[in-house]
């Protein structure tokens, strides 16, 4: 049988990342972490013995080539060949004979050097978007692509490191709204229901209703993911009815991935189905906008729309001198009404009557609160 050597590539990678530079790491941590990433059934201790034995392999004259990593400089790196500038280290005093007691560690200066391919560019956007993902996901979701941003923060303090502190400390990614504590969820769960599906698999899950009561839901089909702020959600279906539901993540406590297949429906389309939308896909909103601050921040930062279209109308200047009409197609969304009430005394909704009847009694419900 031939070898995957793209799969022994990626895997010999991963292992180049997760070796440290400043610390060290053992044969079986590394399994184990591989393991976690990968699964138990595609990482096996052998595998990563011989992938160390590879990447760390000296031949002769192992000790000049010791000596040579110590004092390496950035303009010696082009007279590497072999092996890599990995340190090796008995941790326990007497090596077992398995490779469990040596630990692995990149020389000083080598790692970022042999690694890095990232520009400056992509390294600050990949540092904002860490703050963004913070936001959204569990810390331990957020770790599994913890060797990037790693990467990235490196890159940034090459540059100078004490300007990237500074850089850093000045950047902050505002939420929209009401800033609400993020879901926590387990990240296998999320890895699992993300390998289902890609693969197309059913999927057996366990799941605690808002009463607190475990639910066992056999044959789910998996349809797709939906991540909101605060919360996420599984949008699936269940044989032999096959009305979509959605489950947050957060109420999801097991999943287990079958070998069935599943079968998607052909019209399905996953933005029908986001937690919150409401009847009708989309309405043809129509705004009577009268604060002038609203009307320059929409043109500014234009709302999303179905068809990409946003028409402004100025209202005569003797009755409204600083109004406008804005009409465009959006989704029908409980967010959009959050939105429009955001916009507090700044604008009334003139189309659909349907809506505007619905917020007049959202408004005077809150008046009655209020008095």
């Amino acid at each position: 049988m031939s070898k995957n050597w793209s799969t022994i590539f990626r895997r010999r990678l991963r292992i180049l990342q997760l070796i440290p530079e400043k610390d060290f790491i053992t044969k079986n941590e590394l399994c184990g972490q591989l393991q976690k990433e990968w699964g138990e059934k595609d990482i096996t201790e052998k595998m990563v013995k011989q992938d160390l034995a590879d990447l760390t392999k000296f031949e002769e004259g192992d000790e000049e080539k010791d000596d040579f990593f110590k004092f390496l400089k950035p303009t010696d790196i082009g007279k590497l060949s072999t092996p890599l500038p990995i340190k090796k280290m008995n941790l326990k005093g007497n090596p077992k004979g398995d490779g469990s007691s040596l630990g692995y560690q990149w020389y000083p200066g080598t790692k970022q050097l042999l690694l890095a391919d990232l520009t400056s560019d992509q390294a600050f956007i990949l540092l904002m978007v860490k703050q963004f993902i913070e936001q959204s996901f569990p810390p331990e979701v957020v770790e599994q692509i913890g060797p990037l941003f790693n990467q990235a923060s490196e890159v940034v303090k090459q540059k100078n490191a004490r300007k990237s502190k500074n850089w850093l400390n000045n950047i902050v990614i505002e939420q929209r709204g009401m800033p609400l504590k993020r879901a926590e969820y387990d990240p296998i769960i999320l890895g699992k229901i993300n390998t289902a599906l890609f693969e197309q698999k059913k999927i057996d899950i366990k799941s605690v209703n808002p009463m607190g009561d475990e639910q066992f839901i056999k044959n789910v089909q998996p349809l797709g993911l939906v991540i909101k702020e605060p919360k996420s959600y599984l949008i699936y279906s269940v044989f032999p009815d096959n009305v979509v539901k959605n489950v947050s993540l957060i109420r999801i406590k097991e999943v287990q991935i079958t070998t069935a297949k599943c079968t998607r429906p052909d019209d399905f389309k996953i933005r029908d189905h986001i937690p919150g939308k409401i009847n009708d896909t989309t309405i043809k909103l129509q705004l009577h906008i009268l604060n002038p601050l609203i009307i320059q921040n929409l043109k500014e930062n234009p709302i999303e729309t179905e068809d990409g279209k946003l028409d402004w109308r100025e209202m005569p200047k003797e009755s409204y001198p600083q109004a406008e009409v804005l009409t465009c197609v959006v989704r029908n969304t409980h967010g959009l009404r959050q939105w429009i009430l955001g916009l507090e005394q700044g604008a009334v909704v003139l189309k659909p009557a349907e809506l505007r009847k619905e917020m007049r009694t959202l408004v005077d419900g809150m008046h009655k609160l209020y008095h």
